[in-house]
């Protein structure tokens, strides 16, 4: 993936509107076709029992806005943080509910729900048989038996903990409770080091050649930011800062290759590992929207992004194809939608 391509696609798509196309969830029941197939992390409200598993088939952009309830007759509970495959399932993060529900990749069906967790965040698969998942509450990290579906181990780690990258034998834990990464090693399963940053950790994602792209919040008194890491060395090789104390780079997705960033603050970007000055693109201004949730789809090379309104109203969801510069009609989703999973 080119990413001067990138800036000028970016300047033409900038300049288009689109009318919102309106899906009504779908009451029938789903049909998946694996490869077309993107999963919406929907959160909902805190504490309203409102969140939605959306699946939407991205070439006929037929819509289940609710495909959990719809598929097992049941809602799914509360606040869906985040989602990853493992092996022939998804596992859906219930951060409130304090919950993992599985799914079957195939027809959404329930495979099993996972308890034993205070308020969990993200989860990481790190072996055949192991997942790790973060955790808002519970000072540490939960280690899965992916065979069992229970909890066989924690790694205590101060504070709340996020985001999760693995390169390795190595697993780079973001922190909203310190100034830190924390790396735990896969073997040992124990936190054996840490790495300083100019802030509090937002989001993380592998980059290039055994490379990090990790973002940092700013404060009153310092700016936020992303910088780029060599895992190995533990070197920081570049760090961009916001131009405002109060921006605060998040939502990290990568291009195909990894050397290319895409992220919301406030508006969405693109920065390049190799650009020079290390200068990112504007996407799409803040001022379309209240930019929140992002995925990209690195086979189609689309970029979604999620306008979460005032956190009641459905999510309406932006769609700018990179391949041929359009802007799709925009869909309308669940309510907060987070993250884009595609399969």
């Amino acid at each position: 993936m080119k990413h001067f391509t990138y800036i000028f696609i970016f300047s033409a798509l900038s300049t288009l509107s689109c009318s919102e196309k309106s899906q009504p969830d779908n009451p029938d029941p789903v049909k998946i076709q694996l490869g077309e197939m993107m999963l919406v992390s929907n959160e909902g409200n805190f504490q309203w029992g409102n969140a939605t598993a959306g699946l939407i088939n991205v070439s006929t952009n037929q819509i289940w806005e609710d495909a959990f309830k719809v598929q097992n007759g049941k809602p799914l509970g509360d606040v869906l943080q985040s989602a990853i495959p493992v092996g022939s399932e998804w596992w859906l993060v219930m951060n409130n509910s304090g919950k993992i529900e599985t799914v079957s990749t195939t027809d959404f069906k329930s495979t099993g729900t996972i308890t034993g967790f205070t308020s969990p965040r993200y989860a990481l698969q790190i072996s055949a048989n192991q997942v790790l998942v973060s955790d808002l509450h519970a000072n540490g990290i939960s280690v899965i038996d992916i065979s069992t579906k229970t909890k066989t181990g924690f790694i205590s780690i101060h504070g709340w903990t996020e985001e999760m990258a693995q390169i390795g034998d190595q697993v780079w834990v973001v922190s909203k409770a310190k100034p830190l990464i924390y790396i735990v090693n896969t073997s040992s399963l124990i936190l054996v080091d840490s790495l300083p940053l100019p802030g509090k950790g937002t989001s993380i994602q592998k980059g290039p050649s055994g490379k990090l792209w990790i973002g940092f919040a700013g404060d009153q008194n310092e700016p936020g930011g992303i910088l780029l890491v060599e895992a190995a060395t533990k070197s920081i090789l570049n760090t961009w800062n916001t131009t405002d104390n109060n921006q605060t780079p998040d939502r990290f997705e990568i291009s195909t290759t990894g050397d290319s960033l895409f992220y919301i603050n406030q508006g969405a970007y693109l920065l390049s590992a190799t650009q020079n000055g290390f200068t990112p693109i504007e996407v799409v201004s803040k001022t379309d929207g209240n930019w929140y949730g992002m995925g990209f789809d690195r086979k189609r090379q689309t970029l979604y992004l999620s306008d979460a309104k005032d956190y009641v109203q459905k999510s309406t969801v932006r769609i700018l194809e990179l391949k041929t510069g359009l802007r799709k009609p925009d869909l309308k989703v669940g309510v907060t939608s987070g993250h884009f999973y595609f399969f």
